[in-house]
Order: structure tokens, then sequence, then C-alpha cells
């Protein structure tokens, strides 16, 4: 385990130096090493700086995109679980059969899907088509709880069905 934290905290640190010395020194003219060090240390104490785009407090727009993408997230990961439990009973139930090696290919071709192709599919169906859910944009949760849950449902199922397909055959 502390090996994997300490290559973690390594490629956070790389990642961290690519960043600054590809996008160049900073709009106070720091640059180099120090100016690296400097950057870091801003960024350990929670100062992102401003953005560029939205003239705000980068650290303030993280914080309010993990409104949309924490859920997101959480609910990919337990849709992704029931997926991959439901086949995975499904593989047990009929062991070296014709029906479970049916099964794997379906499971192995949702497996490959890529995410963003398979959210574009069930845009078109559910949204475009069937007029079920929105397209895309997203309610605050404390304007409309129930037009957020909604927003979400075709992102959570593009990400999890992949996901839990690939979790269900292994």
């Amino acid at each position: 385990v502390l090996r994997q934290i300490g290559i973690f905290v390594a490629t956070l640190v790389v990642a961290a130096a690519l960043v600054f010395f590809i996008a160049g020194p900073l709009p106070d003219g720091a640059g180099g090493p120090l100016g690296w060090l400097a950057w870091m240390g801003h960024g350990l104490t929670g100062d992102f700086g401003v953005s560029i785009a939205r003239n705000a407090p980068a650290g303030a727009l993280v914080l309010q995109s993990l409104a949309v993408t924490l859920p997101l997230f959480i609910l990919a990961l337990l849709v992704a679980a029931l997926i991959a439990a439901v086949f995975a009973a499904y593989f047990v139930r009929w062991p070296g059969a014709v029906p479970t090696s049916i099964g794997l290919g379906k499971a192995r071709t949702l497996a490959a899907l890529p995410p963003f192709w398979l959210g574009l599919l069930l845009v078109l169906v559910f949204a475009g088509l069937l007029h079920w859910l929105p397209p895309g944009g997203f309610f605050a949760w404390t304007d409309n709880f129930g037009g957020a849950l909604a927003a979400l449902v075709l992102p959570v199922l593009a990400l999890a069905i992949p996901f839990g397909a690939a979790l269900g055959v292994d």
C-alpha cells in the first residue's frame, strides 16, 4: 500500500511539473524551479489562482463542479455494481452452457463500447426520439431536485453500462 501511495504521489509531482513547465511562467513572471515550488505551495493551500475564462477563483469553480461530478460518480459506480452483479449471477446460473456464452458475448460487447459513443446513442434515443429525458444541462439541486436527477440519468448509464459489463465478465 505504501508503495502504491508513493507511486501516486510521484505521479502527481511529475504531472504538476509537466503542467507548470509546459504552460510557461506564472502571470507574475515567476518561472523555473523556484516558481514551480511557489506554485505547488499555493496549490497545497487551496489557492488555485484565477480562472482566465470566468475571471473567478479556480478553487471555487472546482468545488462548484463537485456538486455534479460527485453524485455522477457515486451513482455510476452503484449502477455499474448492479449491472456487474446481474451479469455475474447470470454466468453463475449456467456455467459452461450456451446461454453463458451468449451472455459473455453481450457483456464483452457492452464493455467495449466507448462511454462517449454510448452517451450519444442514449441521448439520441431517450432525449431526441422518445423525449423522456433532458438531452443535456443540469439543474441546481436546490432549485429542481427531480430535474437534477433526470439530468444525471443518461450520463450515469453511459458510464455505468460499459464499466458494469466489464466487471461482470471478470
